[in-house]
């Protein structure tokens, strides 16, 4: 997948110029989903994933099971690395409504992703899971929160406090407060790229032109 994205921050926008469509979902992605929906039992929608038969290639990573329910050490938990898809997937969300936080005010407790979307989004938000589920404890919660006067359902989900991720804490907070690192052009994969424009809730056409986007983030402040 070839993208190209010349991009910069002004405020709270940020433009970009693909000259590639970035594609998300691939017609098995699909079909998992939908299997999940009809099938209550979670193990077996999950062994489908880790199908011993499959001879096929895939990226490096993308196949990693579910450890939901599994317990670890906290060494075991020092010595999980972030494999490149994975570090990509998370960065795309950070920079959208993805956040890090501490689960307690310990400052020598590590750091878990969170990650929520409207009920709306369920079936991009259960491929992220699914794509991070090798990192979480748990399955996601749904939430019923009311709005301006309106219900309105979300799905949101936690991974394990790893230090690994206390390393992308670093980077993305480095006073308290979420920043678009220096190093952005850097950190934009186009899995990343992909990510930060699945997540977001307004992408739209900048200039009426069908190469370049405008994607408004509610997730920053403006500096001082």
């Amino acid at each position: 997948m070839s993208v190209l994205a010349e991009g910069f921050f002004e405020t709270f926008n940020i433009y970009l110029s693909l000259y590639t469509p970035v594609k998300i979902y691939s017609n098995a992605d699909v079909h998992k989903l939908a299997i999940y929906k009809e099938n209550k039992n979670k193990s077996d929608f999950i062994a489908g994933f880790a199908d011993a038969s499959q001879k096929a290639l895939v990226i490096w990573g993308t196949n990693l099971t579910s450890t939901v329910g599994v317990k670890f050490t906290l060494k075991q938990l020092s010595m999980v690395k972030l494999i490149p898809y994975t570090r990509d997937i998370i960065i795309g969300l950070l920079l959208s409504d993805g956040w890090l936080t501490f689960a307690s005010k310990n400052t020598k407790k590590n750091a878990r992703l969170g990650f929520k979307q409207s009920g709306a989004h369920g079936g991009y938000f259960w491929s992220v899971f699914w794509s991070l589920s090798h990192y979480c404890s748990s399955y996601p919660m749904l939430r019923i929160q009311t709005r301006f006067g309106k219900q309105t359902t979300e799905l949101q989900f936690f991974t394990r406090s790893m230090p690994c991720l206390t390393k992308l804490h670093s980077l993305f907070y480095p006073n308290g407060v979420k920043i678009v690192p220096q190093n952005i052009y850097e950190l934009l994969t186009p899995i990343a790229l992909a990510h930060l424009i699945s997540s977001m809730s307004i992408v739209t056409p900048y200039f009426h032109s069908s190469m370049l986007y405008k994607i408004t983030s509610m997730s920053y402040k403006k500096s001082k």
